[in-house]
């Protein structure tokens, strides 16, 4: 009996099963390239009862869009990231952002972003794919909503902690806020 090779999906599922630190998930994240073909990447995870975000990896997604969306705090005002919150339905941001973001978006070329990941009780996981068009996001929206739990898990398993204390996470959602050092040190 000749073995039939595993599909590229349940390949990557293997591998994300094998995951346990920060080398072995860069390796999967180029894994991830034959299931997923994204020009960047855009992971992270946080706690949803604070509203925090502990923990974010960028790989090729555009960075001055990452730092607009992040320090004007658009994580939580994103009709995009509420709904996949409520539903845990992987989608394409474009099909749910704000004007306002999708904006911001189409600038940066993301527009075209597969949105998805885990939700837990406490605690998400969520990765943004950008996709070269909104047809080849379209096609792979479903081979991505197939893989994202093992990817999320993945991600848990390697990133375990914040990277930041929770006072230096307080310091930047201040700075973030607008205040200055002085204020930030006083208080």
């Amino acid at each position: 009996m000749i073995a039939t090779p595993a599909s590229p999906a349940a390949a990557f599922v293997t591998s994300a099963s094998r995951c346990h630190t920060p080398k072995q998930f860069r390796a999967l994240l180029d894994r991830l390239q034959t299931v997923l073909p994204y020009r960047g990447l855009l992971c992270g995870w946080g706690h949803i009862s604070t509203s925090t975000l502990a923990f974010v990896i960028n790989d090729r997604y555009p960075m001055k869009f990452s730092r607009w969306y992040l320090t004007r705090g658009m994580l939580w005002k994103d009709p995009a990231f509420l709904e996949w919150l409520r539903t845990g339905q992987a989608h394409i941001w474009s099909d749910y952002a704000s004007p306002e973001i999708l904006e911001q978006a189409v600038m940066s070329n993301v527009q075209y972003s597969i949105c998805g990941g885990l939700v837990r009780e406490d605690a998400w996981v969520g990765f943004a794919a950008n996709m070269e068009s909104e047809e080849n996001a379209r096609k792979h929206l479903g081979p991505f909503q197939s893989i994202v739990r093992p990817l999320s898990e993945a991600l848990m398993q390697a990133y375990p902690r914040p990277l930041l204390s929770s006072r230096e996470t307080s310091v930047l959602e201040r700075r973030s806020l607008g205040e200055v050092i002085k204020q930030i040190v006083a208080a």
